[in-house]
């Protein structure tokens, strides 16, 4: 069998954090690459952009920002941030 992508969505709760290591040592193992995804609920993004003078590209900047330091500070593997269209 080979991995090519591993798709790992977060909510950066503990139980993520246990996905992330397991993704880790299959990343390893198959040389794959690795996205991970958070998904705002529309209550959030409505508070996100909600902020005056706050444009959505700098609020869409923030969150990836964001959830780059979360990830990279558990992360016992390589990651490369990448921007999907």
């Amino acid at each position: 069998m080979t991995i090519k992508h591993i798709l790992v969505p977060t909510d950066f709760s503990p139980f993520s954090d246990l996905a992330l290591r397991v993704v880790s040592s299959l990343q390893e193992k198959f040389n794959a690459r690795v996205t991970v995804l958070h998904v705002l609920t529309p209550l959030e993004a409505d508070t996100l952009t909600a902020q005056p003078g706050n444009p959505w590209e700098n609020v869409v900047l923030r969150i990836q920002n964001t959830m780059t330091e979360e990830v990279e500070k558990k992360r016992p593997f390589p990651f490369q941030r990448t921007r999907e269209p």
